[in-house]
């Protein structure tokens, strides 16, 4: 029985004889083009160019204008906003590093599924106040003032992390799905006319 990918080089072949070169084909991984690529081989006997075939991130990071940097250097550079924003009783890198990878995570989870920022780290505040309130049978304890306060500061630290790496042209994955579904959005037949050099895009998965 052929696989999904074989399937795939042939509906291609079959589909696209003539202009393969001027597709892009979009796979979840890299690794599955390197399978595509030997299939779609076992069809073609003359030389031809092949379309470009890139994993979902690697064209979301082409669409971007961009560079999606890695989880460590993500790291530096929310610390290096964390400095300018929390001026007194800053932790340390090794510290501060232990609850920054949850906020990269939630940051990133946060712009991939395109999430209202405003508005969510607003309710995020008001459920985290609702969580000790006590009627005001007692102060609050130094703690949970802290805890309050860090939760308070999370919106802050994401618009400026935001800004920080957008003006230096770096991003998160989940910051550049944001920035593409943003300009396309915006103008999309300006951004469809500047970014897609293809004749088709096809999403293969």
């Amino acid at each position: 029985m052929n696989t999904f990918l074989e399937k795939t080089a042939q509906h291609l072949i079959d589909n696209y004889p003539n202009n393969l070169s001027e597709l892009c084909i979009v796979l979840p991984n890299k690794r599955a083009g390197l399978f595509l690529k030997q299939h779609l081989s076992k069809h073609i006997t003359k030389p031809i160019w092949l379309p470009e075939i890139i994993g979902t991130e690697e064209l979301i990071e082409q669409l971007s204008d961009v560079e999606v940097i890695d989880n460590v250097e993500q790291l530096f550079e929310l610390y290096a906003i964390y400095l300018k924003n929390t001026p007194k009783d800053t932790e340390t890198f090794e510290e501060f590093s232990k609850w920054g990878q949850i906020l990269l995570h939630d940051f990133n989870e946060i712009d991939r599924y395109l999430v209202p920022t405003t508005g969510f780290f607003k309710h995020i505040n008001e459920a985290r106040a609702l969580e000790i309130w006590n009627l005001g049978e007692r102060g609050i304890t130094d703690f949970q003032s802290q805890y309050l306060k860090f939760w308070k500061q999370l919106g802050v630290l994401y618009i400026c992390y935001r800004k920080h790496l957008t003006d230096k042209k770096l991003a998160y994955q989940g910051l550049a799905y944001r920035v593409v579904a943003e300009k396309l959005q915006e103008n999309p037949t300006l951004f469809i006319s500047e970014k897609i050099k293809w004749d088709k895009v096809i999403f293969v998965g």
